[in-house]
């Protein structure tokens, strides 16, 4: 009998409890009514003159709902409209949190931004979610380069923020999109079964990993379980996204794509990872996100996972740039053609303020710092609690200070940014398929995704 213990579905249950509890409350303070979006200065927006902010976004939230009403009430003369192009996840007529997208819905708000963008009647402020090419729209010049307005003059302190994120989102040497919140990807170990393995995730490739996989698994466990070779495949290419494509060069590496391939059919063909519906105890490795320091979603997932033997590991990476990646569903992009790129500038300073990052509502890392140490101070202060899961008492606790500086020198040190153009990432998965179904080889798949990207990323 194997002992190796972790519970999916009440981890599953926990994360989802959570995201609702933290949905419930905002922050009720006033934002100053400046040009700066936080009070440095005195100066009204946009010199007191009325205008109107438009933003496009595919869905809209509790946090830029607030911050709208807030920011509108400190600056009478402005007035954001923001437009959404799907509506949110329901059941029973209720919104649900963390609802899983639809892939219509991506697909129809990336063709709507493109041909607003091309046809140049697109909002001041594109709020994006990973899902649009920002790269591309640099490229033709329809996003306004952010580095330019972040400097004391327009009331930015690099100090107070977590640069590296902004730097990690560079393109052709300028920011053509910030991020407002952030989620750290990892891998969560069972410790009891890898000990004495020399692995360093400072550094490891998926051939690090699979190296680590053949030593510690045992007969009929698995690395990964339940994970079918188009999940794996997404995982290992959002990891390693800036080795196989050279978006600004617009070069494939077809080598790359092959060696990545043939490594991934390895792990099944050597019975290392299954795609079948199995037993999740026989599984030593699981991928999650973390969003937030709340010991309800972080650490007590070590605490249940591998009967409290859990461990985190940054994803493996073929990228050169090391350190632990990142997610981010809300970036926000300025319209180069807008007539009120400053107003879009200082709404979206509010968005990075210490007000608006330290909100519950946020539901993610904050990208400022005070916030962030806020929104810790918070935690502590609610101390310890408890509930019930499928019955059972959990007791629900403050971060231990280690676990805290843990994911905080993550944070603090996140260097790639888990790319995610929607259309490569699909021709890549699409044409996968044939490969791993024994139809195509993985040098013929390989070209046929160098000439339908190239041939994309020339449009």
């Amino acid at each position: 009998m194997f002992t190796r213990r972790v519970r999916p579905l009440l981890l599953a249950f926990v994360i989802v409890s959570v995201l609702a509890l933290t949905a419930c409350s905002g922050t009720k303070e006033r934002p100053a009514g400046t040009s700066t979006g936080s009070g440095s200065t005195a100066e009204p927006v946009n010199n007191g003159e009325q205008v109107t902010l438009t933003m496009s976004i595919k869905q809209s939230s509790r946090l830029l709902d607030l911050a709208k009403q807030q920011y509108e009430a400190a600056n009478p003369n402005v007035t954001i409209e923001i437009k959404e192009y799907s509506a949110a996840s329901t059941m029973n007529g209720k919104t649900v949190i963390g609802g899983k997208p639809d892939p219509q819905d991506d697909e129809k708000f990336v063709n709507s931004i493109n041909a607003e963008l091309m046809g140049g009647n697109a909002a001041d402020i594109i709020a994006m979610d990973g899902s649009l090419p920002y790269q591309k729209y640099a490229d033709k010049k329809l996003f306004e380069d952010l580095n330019g307005y972040m400097n004391e003059q327009n009331g930015f302190d690099p100090s107070q923020y977590y640069t590296n994120l902004f730097k990690a989102l560079e393109y052709n040497g300028g920011l053509y999109t910030i991020p407002i919140r952030v989620q750290l990807n990892f891998l969560m170990g069972n410790s009891s079964a890898i000990a004495g393995t020399n692995i360093d995730d400072s550094k490891w490739t998926w051939n690090d990993f699979k190296t680590a996989a053949e030593e510690i698994t045992e007969a009929g466990e698995y690395a990964f379980v339940n994970m079918p070779p188009d999940k794996l495949l997404n995982r290992m290419l959002e990891s390693s996204f800036g080795k196989l494509f050279d978006t600004q060069n617009k070069t494939i590496d077809t080598q790359a794509i092959i060696d990545l391939l043939n490594l991934e059919k390895s792990f099944y063909d050597d019975q290392l990872v299954t795609g079948d519906r199995v037993d999740a105890n026989l599984g030593i490795f699981q991928t999650f996100g973390v969003s937030q320091y709340d010991e309800r979603i972080l650490f007590m997932l070590t605490q249940m996972a591998y009967e409290g033997q859990a461990h985190y590991y940054t994803l493996p990476s073929e990228n050169e740039t090391r350190g632990a990646s990142f997610r981010s569903d809300l970036q926000m992009a300025v319209n180069s053609k807008s007539e009120h790129k400053e107003a879009a500038w200082d709404f979206i300073l509010y968005l990075l303020s210490e007000e608006v990052q330290s909100s519950r509502d946020l539901m993610g890392f904050s990208v400022n710092k005070n916030a962030e140490q806020k929104r810790l101070d918070q935690l502590g202060a609610d101390g310890a609690g408890g509930t019930t899961v499928d019955g059972q008492a959990v007791s629900l606790q403050a971060p231990a200070p280690e676990n805290v500086e843990k994911i905080k020198a993550y944070l603090e040190n996140a260097a790639f940014y888990a790319e995610g153009d929607l259309r490569i990432r699909n021709i890549v998965l699409e044409e996968s398929m044939a490969f791993f179904s024994g139809q195509k080889t993985a040098k013929e798949v390989a070209n046929i995704v160098k000439g339908k990207v190239e041939t994309y990323l020339q449009e």
